[in-house]
């Protein structure tokens, strides 16, 4: 919440500076754009933190974590190595048997 009233403090602030000013407006207001995208930039990364951290400790949080979901990586099973074809092995050369067949 502190996050989108930081960047729509600082999106009022650029759209002001902009109106008042001609030229040196536009430089003070790119640069209030950029701050206000900075902070709200640092304050959700802050708050992912403090999330992680609370999920690591046991305790109740607000919010969802990002982060990537649950894939699954196959591994040949002669040498152990990722495999990145359905067909064989690249590392081995051994041929990857389907449970379709």
């Amino acid at each position: 919440m502190v996050a989108i009233g930081s960047l729509m403090l600082g999106s009022l602030i650029a759209v002001g500076l902009l109106l008042t000013f001609s030229w040196w407006g536009l430089v003070a207001s790119m640069s209030a754009a950029i701050g206000a995208f900075l902070s709200w930039l640092l304050f959700r990364c802050l708050a992912e933190h403090l999330r992680l951290q609370k999920k690591i400790a046991g305790c109740d949080f607000e919010g969802t974590i990002t982060g990537p979901y649950e894939e699954t990586i196959w591994a040949c099973g002669n040498c152990g190595q990722m495999l990145h074809t359905d067909l064989r092995c690249d590392s081995c050369g051994a041929e990857i048997a389907s449970d379709d067949n």
